[in-house]
């Protein structure tokens, strides 16, 4: 996951506690990796070491849950996954076929290599689908951090007959 990914942190907390309380599946060993920059040797080393470690210990992982959203260090994860044929669920940022490494995959890769659009990615594409559906002509939109619109704000209503405004607003917590 990417380093200060809170809601990826939070996702995964949640997802541990479900399946506490409703005894759903075990998890024999919980491991996180978290990497940033733009140095793809340390990425790697990152990831090999903790799948080294786990190899050792003789628990491989069962599943890989790529919680990265963009940038060198989303495209190593993807590409190690994809080299050592670990199962992998990514949230990857994107519709089908944004991710480069996995875009030709075989029959047999596409059972086990999945991309799951994250909520952030796809609410951005509901507002536009709701624009046009409702005829909109004017329209405020404010989204907090855990929406990534970096790549869709200039395109989101784009040629589309709607004034309006997109804000980041700032949030806090309380004490």
């Amino acid at each position: 996951m990417d380093a200060g990914n809170a809601v990826a942190e939070d996702a995964i907390g949640s997802a541990m506690t479900y399946l506490e309380k409703n005894k759903g599946a075990k998890v024999a060993k919980k491991s996180v990796v978290e990497v940033e920059g733009t140095e793809a040797y340390v990425t790697v080393e990152k990831v090999c070491g903790e799948l080294d470690s786990m190899l050792d210990g003789g628990t491989p992982p069962d599943l890989v849950l790529d919680l990265t959203k963009i940038g060198i260090s989303s495209e190593v994860v993807k590409s190690l996954s994809l080299t050592l044929g670990l199962p992998t669920v990514s949230a990857a940022l994107g519709e089908e076929g944004d991710i480069r490494e996995w875009r030709e995959l075989t029959d047999a890769q596409k059972q086990y290599l999945i991309q799951v659009r994250p909520p952030g990615d796809l609410l951005p594409n509901i507002i536009r689908d709701l624009a046009m559906a409702s005829n909109i002509t004017n329209a405020g939109i404010l989204y907090d951090k855990t929406f990534v619109m970096d790549h869709q704000y200039k395109s989101l209503l784009l040629n589309m007959p709607v004034r309006h405004i997109i804000n980041k607003v700032k949030t806090s917590t309380l004490s």
